[in-house]
């Protein structure tokens, strides 16, 4: 029953991991024609706004998307021929219907990155919480692939992983240890 009680305890202080997979934003059933897709991703926010890292950045403007405080790390700006790299992260056939895209594995192993895709004809922007360091990107219009012409850009975000976890989770999970513990003793 110790071996039992001990491995519980670790398990709760494993963090979790969520399967990643195609996530489209925003969601087929908001009636959006444009609708962006990260594989592998585990969640999007989606708004209206500018990308750029700048005091004005729609997605920095959230309270803490995803759970998390982000950084900006850079942005592409200029699709096209114009195309500007961001350090740590390659983008690639930018001039196909989907786009690859890699983080370099000594930044991945620092933090959570969040991929954004700005609309070149309107002002909305999906941004993605990546499930892995590298996939595939795109944006579908009225069901069809279509990257040419219609993405002004992608950013890149950053949270460091070495969150700090609050004092009152900590006195949950310790609370509930402790009564799992005399719940175990009480039955003996």
């Amino acid at each position: 029953m110790k071996k039992l009680l001990v491995v519980l305890a670790l398990l709760t202080l494993v963090p979790g991991v969520a399967a990643a997979d195609t996530v489209l934003c925003p969601d087929p059933a908001a009636g959006y024609t444009r609708q962006y897709f990260v594989d592998p991703a585990l969640g999007c926010v989606f708004g209206d706004g500018t990308l750029n890292g700048a005091a004005n950045d729609a997605f920095l403007d959230l309270i803490e998307p995803f759970g998390y405080d982000w950084s900006f790390v850079g942005s592409s700006e200029e699709w096209g021929a114009g195309f500007e790299p961001i350090s740590g992260i390659s983008i690639t056939d930018r001039e196909a219907l989907t786009f690859s895209w890699e983080i370099d594995p000594a930044l991945w192993s620092t933090g959570l990155f969040a991929l954004g895709i700005k609309d070149g004809g309107d002002p909305q922007w999906a941004v993605f919480l990546l499930g892995g360091p590298s996939g595939t990107g795109g944006m579908i219009n009225g069901g069809q692939l279509a990257l040419g012409g219609s993405i002004s850009h992608v950013a890149l975000y950053m949270t460091p992983t070495t969150q700090v976890p609050e004092p009152a989770s900590m006195l949950l999970l310790g609370a509930g240890l402790i009564g799992l513990a005399g719940f175990v003793r009480r039955r003996r």
